[in-house]
């Protein structure tokens, strides 16, 4: 259970917190809320302690505040042996020991957060300086000057994400608002934790995406991938509205379908896959795209097929039609 630091505070001020809320009754509630907080290991330790002060039963009842506690998160030798003590009691240690496994986020030191009021703020070197960069504005977001961004940025306020051309080499976690419109084109060393899932728009151009495990869209959601490449092998448009494969390389992709209505281009696009099916879309362009590994398309009709532009001069699969029966040496297939 991943729990992000929405607004880091000083070690002082979260102990100060946890002590009013042990004379109240200290309760998993409590730990989660530290944790959106810090990660500092002396009050990790302090919640530590507290809760082993509890029953067995009642240590139970914090199963998913210590799982958090090691999900995206960096620990202090002493504070991980008690840590996984607890789920061992618990009986959740394989639960445990997964979450230790993913990729770190937040370092057990704590959290040094630059607080930005303006874009005009996001300047220079912030990397080396600081772990957080937060946006306390709703202005859309867009580097002005050049920038080193640290290796968590939190745009969840902006409705706008401008980050073309930067070089995210130091970025691992990127938070943005529910419903963004993001554009990362041209973009360098995209963090492996990208999730842009949430995003009504999001532009990855010509991006290299070989670090990202997985690759989800929103339903309804606008997408762009011109010339991107490397793609992960599992990416599923079907929720889109809108996608943009133009000079696309999807030769990671087996297969490829898009949703009811979807708009879809394909101008261009290289190493297409054996199967695909565009017979749900609205409208689909195949001009140019190289169709010579295809074995077979599905169309919903003949218009449609007409009006994609498809070339048939390097393809040598087959063409069915949805509401009909045909294929490219005109015989007859029973669509399914």
């Amino acid at each position: 259970m991943f729990v992000e630091i929405v607004k880091p505070k000083s070690a002082i001020v979260v102990d100060v917190y946890i002590k009013q809320s042990r004379a109240a009754g200290f309760t998993e509630w409590h730990a989660l809320s530290v944790l959106e907080h810090t990660c500092h290991f002396g009050n990790i330790k302090t919640m530590l302690k507290i809760i082993n002060g509890c029953s067995e039963a009642e240590q139970k009842k914090f199963k998913s505040a210590v799982i958090a506690m090691v999900d995206g998160r960096e620990n202090s030798p002493s504070n991980f042996e008690t840590l996984k003590l607890l789920a061992v009691k618990g009986g959740y240690l394989e639960e445990f020991l997964e979450a230790d496994n993913k990729d770190k986020i937040y370092d057990y030191t704590g959290v040094k957060c630059f607080h930005a009021n303006s874009v005009n703020d996001v300047v220079g070197d912030l990397a080396s300086e600081y772990d957080m960069l937060y946006c306390n504005f709703e202005e859309d977001f867009s580097v002005k000057l050049w920038c080193n961004l640290p290796k968590i940025c939190n745009f969840s306020q902006c409705n706008e994400v401008d980050l073309r051309k930067m070089n995210l080499e130091d970025v691992k976690f990127i938070k943005f608002k529910e419903g963004a419109k993001v554009d990362l084109s041209f973009a360098q060393n995209l963090p492996k934790l990208l999730d842009v899932s949430y995003l009504d728009e999001i532009c990855l151009d010509s991006c290299d995406l070989a670090s990202l495990g997985e690759l989800k869209f929103k339903k309804g959601a606008r997408v762009d991938l011109d010339e991107a490449y490397n793609l992960p092998s599992g990416v599923d448009f079907s929720p889109c509205d809108y996608v943009y494969l133009r000079g696309t390389n999807l030769d990671n992709l087996s297969n490829i379908s898009f949703g009811e209505e979807a708009r879809v281009k394909l101008d261009g696009a290289l190493n297409l896959p054996k199967y695909i099916d565009v017979s749900r879309c609205k409208k689909v362009k195949f001009e140019n795209a190289d169709v010579s590994k295809v074995e077979k398309i599905i169309f919903r009709d003949e218009e449609q097929m007409q009006k994609s532009l498809l070339s048939t001069d390097n393809f040598n699969g087959k063409i069915v039609f949805a509401l009909g029966l045909l294929n490219k040496e005109n015989g007859l297939e029973k669509s399914r």
